[in-house]
């Protein structure tokens, strides 16, 4: 309500009276970080992983918080540790399309390998796969691929945007077309 200075006052007093707690901690660091706070809200998320280096959320809100302020090589740590920890397929991907933002194609392509031998994370991961076959002008490899995510999973709209998108691209209007409309549907 526009006062954030008692905001922060009783963020601060919450952790005063239950010091073991880390949500607290964790809550004033959000607060820090919206508040155009970072380098705060990053020590307090420090704090919080000097505690328990395990914590989930603390890894998490520390790897973004590092992505948003450009801190690019800080941010694999807290990332790692997110996808270690959690063992989700998100978490896998989102460190995956860290790996392939910062030109670190080879663990990503194998991060995304482990992921496609999955069968709720397949199409997923091999749209990721042929995107960057693709992006590294390996076009036949990445077609394959696509194909084989199509085949597999037919109405994957996903997969058939992309597929309308390469076929824009090599003025394939017509089939373009089709497949955008067959996404749609």
């Amino acid at each position: 309500s526009g006062e954030a200075r008692r905001a922060e006052v009783a963020f601060r007093q919450a952790i005063a009276l239950e010091p073991a707690s880390m949500d607290g901690r964790l809550a004033l660091a959000n607060f820090l970080w919206a508040a155009q706070r970072a380098p705060e809200a990053e020590a307090m998320l420090k704090e919080v992983l000097a505690k328990e280096p395990q914590h989930l959320l603390a890894n998490r809100m520390l790897g973004v918080l590092y992505l948003s302020t450009r801190r690019i090589d800080e941010a694999e740590q807290p990332l790692k540790n997110v996808a270690e920890i959690s063992k989700t397929p998100a978490a896998r991907f989102q460190l995956a399309d860290y790996y392939a933002s910062i030109g670190r194609t080879n663990d990503a392509s194998e991060l995304l390998s482990e992921l496609s031998k999955d069968q709720a994370s397949f199409a997923d991961a091999e749209l990721r796969l042929a995107a960057m076959d693709y992006a590294r002008q390996r076009v036949p490899e990445a077609r394959t691929r696509l194909d084989a995510v199509i085949a597999r999973a037919p109405s994957y709209a996903p997969g058939l945007v992309m597929k309308a998108q390469w076929l824009s691209r090599e003025n394939k209007l017509d089939e373009a077309l089709e497949r955008a409309k067959a996404a749609v549907a």
